[in-house]
């Protein structure tokens, strides 16, 4: 059985759940957290800057900016429905994509809004501070544990898709350590965002495997090359 368990919260899912039914897998949907939206006073900018779907969703009714600027195809989809603007995004979904951008290569006085979760790092912040811009972070969702009861058997091996440290870190607090669902510690990881050191650091033993970039259709195709 070729277990995948897909971490990131319900509201993010879409159809990969589907998506690896028909490539083949057996997918088990264990969030790791729930979304909460966090208060934040907006403002005007030169540049909005959206991290995911989560900030595009919890962020300001209206946006006033000149430039929208969104991590992922997704988000930028998201973006451009909600407030009307066509959002530019980086080939590479990362911040150092973000980087390479040519409005952010030079934005000397340009005030910059970033709107993130509450688990954002400020290496952002501060790369694009160090070239002049005037940034600022407005927080507008959280995470939270969340508010299921595992009712089924877990298969003993299998692959996590982890998102994010964040998620995969709250999600061996809630399953593992919690529940004591203790054979997900032999599960694989496959992740953009976390590194082999993380890994460890929590505890997994099943084996790291790097994607080089996020997003479903990666993760299905390295899933595929696995040797399960």
């Amino acid at each position: 059985m070729k277990a995948v368990i897909v971490i990131r919260p319900h509201i993010l899912q879409g159809s990969v759940l589907n998506k690896l039914k028909q490539n083949g897998f057996y997918p088990l949907d264990l969030p790791a957290a729930s979304l909460t939206s966090c208060q934040f006073d907006d403002m005007e900018s030169d540049i909005a800057i959206f991290i995911s779907q989560p900030g595009v969703m919890f962020g300001p009714e209206h946006l006033n900016t000149k430039k929208l600027i969104a991590v992922g195809q997704k988000t930028g989809a998201v973006a451009t429905k909600k407030y009307g603007y066509t959002a530019i995004t980086p080939q590479q979904q990362s911040s150092q994509g973000l980087l390479e951008l040519p409005d952010l290569k030079a934005p000397l006085d340009q005030r910059i809004v970033i709107y993130c979760g509450q688990h954002h790092q400020d290496r952002l912040e501060k790369k694009l501070s160090d070239r002049g811009a005037r940034v600022v972070i407005k927080t507008v969702y959280g995470l939270i544990p969340p508010n299921i009861t595992p009712t089924y058997d877990v298969p003993q091996n299998g692959v996590i898709w982890a998102t994010s440290f964040e998620l995969l870190s709250m999600f061996k607090d809630y399953y593992i350590d919690k529940f004591q669902i203790t054979c997900l510690k032999n599960y694989g990881i496959l992740s953009s965002s976390v590194n082999q050191n993380q890994v460890q650091r929590l505890g997994f033993k099943g084996g790291f495997h790097p994607l080089d970039q996020p997003g479903e259709d990666t993760m299905i195709e390295e899933l595929h090359r696995i040797d399960w």
